[in-house]
């Protein structure tokens, strides 16, 4: 066998390679689209009641404080999940608010523990107040659509 002959078989071997990782790499990052980004926010992802929706992470204060406030809509498949961590009393309200939503409380076990259903904008100044760990905001009729009420076990 010539030198030639075994460095092409060599370099094809490291094409293939390269592509097949490329590949994988691709096929890997469409399925398992947790911690994207979209609009500058980490994702995660949540299946309850047979639907699936990207949640956008509102994950430090400046995040938190802004929400969805000064958008005009909400993707279908899309919500936006508050960790806080510990468990604590988390109001939330209305403010910069374009479209209603539902709120969701959860614990640090990731249970419901309240919803408040279809939360329109001019309730602000209203607060809405519970003890949980995380809050969910999906669109307004969501909470029932992907069967979520209190008591509920979810992950994400």
């Amino acid at each position: 066998m010539r030198a030639d002959s075994m460095k092409g078989g060599r370099r094809a071997f490291l094409i293939l390679g390269i592509v097949l990782f490329a590949v994988l790499t691709i096929i890997f990052t469409r399925a398992n689209p947790q911690n994207r980004l979209i609009d500058g926010y980490e994702t995660t992802q949540l299946k309850s009641g047979g639907r699936t929706y990207t949640l956008l992470l509102a994950n430090d204060p400046a995040k938190q404080s802004k929400g969805l406030g000064l958008r005009d809509s909400l993707p279908s498949d899309q919500g936006m999940l508050f960790p806080f961590g510990s468990q604590q009393k988390l109001c939330f309200w209305m403010k910069d608010m374009r479209f209603p939503i539902d709120m969701i409380w959860l614990d640090g076990s990731r249970k419901v523990v309240a919803v408040e259903k279809a939360v329109k904008p001019d309730t602000y100044p209203q607060s809405y107040c519970y003890q949980a760990s995380y809050v969910l905001e999906l669109n307004a009729g969501d909470a029932d659509k992907a069967s979520i009420r209190q008591g509920t076990q979810l992950q994400f």
